[in-house]
């Protein structure tokens, strides 16, 4: 069979062109090599033109990719690096959502994190200047410098002043003292109150703030000390706390009319007292006529020296007088009176 083909004319040179050895296969041939060379531009075009943006522009793709592990590797996002370097883990993920103006990236997992909320063990809230990150012992926050978040007591009371009279027997019977207590970064996980004297510590329950005792507190000797101990814990943390009172007599000062023979009523009837255990005192009477300055203490203490007005002096050798105070406790004291009655505004300095 034989083939015939028309001439082709080329209209840019205005002439036919040449069929010579234009044989059917041959022309194919030639043909096949030119819209395979043309479909291969067009893509190459393509391709450099969806990398000028970095991604496809004519959808949009969001997936979960799953690195399947066996070892560590390291995942490069873009050429820019800024993704890169990540160190994924078998079973570390990362979320590529993509649109026609940006890329999100979620990495999950051990693999490392593109900010310090993106890790599951820290809370940032609020951050400000010169915060740090702090374990508050369940996740890292963000707090001042210095801040802690230990375990500790804050506070821890009976409601009874330190300092106490000295008295005999029984000082507080069951039930009768009272304690609170109040935690930093609490509640703890037990709580008990020891004193020496009782033979086993006072349990406190939850929330551990407050109890009450149930044994008897007893006197200890005069200037002794009865120390309440607050032992709590919070897992592996502690921290105690104590309360202590110390137990002492009273002091006297005033003015009397008595110049001599005192008994216990003279000294307890004078307007001034203070409980210590020291004889030194500074105080301020007006004794009008007829009247003495009088000055009484423990005998254990020792014997006193006086200034007034500046001078050394001015009182007489003291009697020694057997008081018993209000809490039933007896001692000697000694009750000096000033030399002259009469002595108007004096400021007088005991030691």
């Amino acid at each position: 069979m034989d083939w015939c083909f028309c001439r082709p004319y080329d209209h840019r040179e205005n002439r036919y062109l040449s069929i010579k050895n234009r044989t059917p296969a041959r022309y194919l041939e030639r043909a096949g090599w030119k819209a395979l060379h043309q479909f291969m531009i067009k893509k190459i075009l393509l391709i450099f033109s969806l990398l000028s943006i970095w991604l496809p522009i004519k959808a949009e793709i969001t997936g979960v990719f799953t690195y399947p592990g066996g070892s560590n590797g390291d995942v490069q996002i873009n050429e820019d690096g800024v993704f890169g370097g990540r160190t994924l883990t078998a079973g570390d993920s990362i979320t590529i959502t993509t649109s026609p103006t940006s890329i999100t990236i979620t990495a999950t997992g051990g693999g490392g994190s593109g900010s310090l909320n993106d890790l599951s063990d820290v809370t940032i809230t609020g951050a400000s200047i010169n915060q740090t990150l702090v374990y508050n012992g369940s996740v890292w926050v963000n707090a001042a410098q210095g801040a802690s978040f230990a375990f500790s007591i804050a506070s821890f009371s009976n409601g009874l002043s330190g300092t106490q009279e000295i008295g005999t027997g029984v000082w507080k019977s069951s039930g009768n003292v009272s304690f609170t207590a109040s935690y930093s970064n609490g509640p703890p996980t037990s709580s008990t109150v020891t004193f020496s004297g009782w033979g086993t510590p006072l349990h406190l329950s939850s929330p551990y703030t407050s109890t009450t005792s149930v044994a008897n507190v007893s006197y200890p000797s005069v200037a002794g000390t009865v120390v309440f101990t607050l032992n709590s814990a919070k897992g592996a943390e502690t921290d105690t706390e104590t309360i202590t009172h110390t137990f002492v007599n009273r002091i006297y000062y005033g003015v009397s009319t008595v110049s001599s023979g005192y008994s216990e009523a003279n000294i307890e009837g004078l307007a001034g007292t203070d409980l210590q255990n020291s004889k030194s005192k500074t105080f301020s009477v007006s004794p009008g006529a007829s009247e003495y300055i009088i000055f009484a203490y423990p005998t254990r203490l020792g014997t006193a020296t006086f200034t007034v007005g500046g001078f050394e002096g001015g009182f007489q050798s003291p009697e020694t007088v057997s008081i018993t105070n209000a809490s039933g406790y007896t001692e000697n004291f000694y009750a000096y009176r000033s030399t002259n009655l009469n002595l108007g505004s004096t400021t007088v300095v005991a030691q």
